[in-house]
């Protein structure tokens, strides 16, 4: 008898649990209609853990997610409405309106295309056609865009100048120079430290389905205890593109300035030699779709780097870069990308012009992986990876005592983007390790920290 009653406590509660849920979804149907969808959706989707899978949350979910401009977030709700009903035109719609806001026209026009051949109403044939349409024209770089952000913040990095841990010994072995006390960019260095960055772009519709565009990004980092590490660091381009349907070439000019004191001493004239650095040259980047929702890409790229102070190191660099990436299913949604890169440094002088044939020519290749998880809570945590071999082409180069020097590089990257409107919270840490055969040149760096972005629009 009382477990009898219990059951039927037990299902009350459920049935009015159920009830009030309900209720619950009405009156934020109604917040949507009255025009507070941020206000809906702030309460919606601390839900979603629990209830995602029920179309009814689901899809109401989406469309305050939509109206509240978190579109990737109201993708992954239409899109799981759209796994228990496939007949649901109306979230067929808004997803394709969702792709299409997020900028995957690819995506957006085959959900258009699906819901035209499944024959609608006249009204209905009107709106998916004024989307195909626009789909069409941006395309051909039919719309004027442009985006400015401005970021701050500040972290740690626990060697400035990618030093080794024991100078002295490292000296010997690659000099033969015994008991040398590490100065200048030697020591080892450790700080605090704050940034600051802030950038533009801009595209413009151009004949002949071409788009003229063009971007300027300036960062500038302040160390705590060091001044004479504090840099800038500018980078410009300016180029063409040409969009279709299976992907895009663009060939931009790039030009970047790096501006940093340093701490070498300086030599009897005078003359201190800073880590100043001016690079300018060509980019030619192409994407193309392949099956099964990837996307090729390859990049070619000719530098000229120039040291003002410091004209030994100057190189010209050819580089090159071909991977595929590839956005992940709404099971777990994110985006993965591989790819390999070689570069080839060829030096412009001597390293001492009374006795040529040495100098900095070298060259490098690796492989670079990336992945991105986007989660319910709309933060997007990601990861990178590298590594890459470095092999000096000219003997001697870098120390007396090994002729050719060998490098292997190693990369790591986490971190968060967390976004709430146009502003973002951004913390990663960083990890390098270079091992070398010359010790002079192996080091390990680990870097962190946080940073708040705004972008507009």
């Amino acid at each position: 008898m009382r477990s009898g009653i219990c059951l039927i406590v037990v299902a009350a509660s459920l049935l009015l649990s159920g009830i009030a849920t309900a209720g619950d979804l009405d009156e934020l149907r109604q917040l949507v209609k009255q025009g507070h969808a941020e206000q809906a959706y702030d309460r919606l989707e601390p839900l979603e853990g629990t209830r995602a899978g029920e179309t009814e949350f689901d899809y109401l979910l989406g469309i305050a997610a939509f109206d509240s401009r978190h579109y990737d977030r109201a993708v992954i709700a239409f899109e799981r409405v759209l796994v228990a009903s496939p007949g649901f035109s109306s979230a067929r719609f808004d997803l394709a309106r969702a792709y299409f806001a997020l900028g995957a026209d690819d995506l957006a026009r085959q959900e258009f295309e699906r819901l035209l051949a499944a024959h609608p109403t006249p009204q209905g044939e009107h709106a998916i056609r004024a989307y195909l349409v626009a789909i069409e024209r941006r395309a051909k770089g039919g719309d004027r865009r442009w985006r400015v952000y401005v970021q701050a913040g500040g972290g740690h990095d626990d060697n400035l100048s990618s030093t080794t841990p024991d100078f002295t010994s490292a000296i010997n072995a690659a000099f033969g120079l015994p008991g040398v006390t590490p100065t200048g960019n030697s020591i080892l260095r450790s700080a605090g430290f704050a940034s600051f960055s802030t950038g533009a772009s801009a595209s413009v519709p151009a004949p002949a389905d071409f788009e003229a565009m063009g971007s300027i990004d300036l960062r500038r980092r302040e160390y705590s205890r060091y001044d004479e590490f504090s840099y800038t660091l500018a980078d410009m381009t300016l180029g063409v593109a040409r969009r279709g349907k299976q992907g895009s070439i663009q060939v931009s000019a790039v030009a970047q300035a790096f501006r940093q004191k340093g701490d070498t001493p300086p030599p009897a004239d005078g003359a201190r030699i800073t880590s100043d650095r001016d690079g300018a040259g060509v980019n030619v980047e192409v994407h193309r779709a392949m099956p099964a929702g990837f996307e090729g890409f390859a990049v070619l790229q000719w530098m000229r780097f120039r040291y003002p102070t410091n004209p030994t190191q100057d190189t010209d660099q050819a580089y090159g870069s071909a991977g595929v990436l590839h956005a992940l299913p709404a099971a777990w949604p994110g985006l993965v990308l591989a790819s390999v890169f070689y570069s080839d440094d060829r030096a412009r002088r001597p390293i001492d012009p009374l006795t040529p044939g040495t100098d900095v020519t070298h060259h490098a290749a690796g492989v670079r992986a990336y992945i991105q998880h986007d989660f319910t809570n709309t933060a997007q945590a990601y990861a990178m990876v590298a590594w890459s071999r470095r092999v000096d082409d000219s003997p001697f180069a870098r120390a007396t005592a090994v002729a050719y020097g060998r490098d292997r590089l190693t990369e790591a990257t986490v971190g968060l983007v967390w976004p709430w409107g146009r502003w973002s919270l951004r913390p990663s840490v960083s990890f390098v390790r270079n091992q070398s055969n010359i010790e002079l040149y192996s080091f390990r760096k680990l870097e962190g920290g946080v940073n708040v972005r705004y972008e507009y629009p």
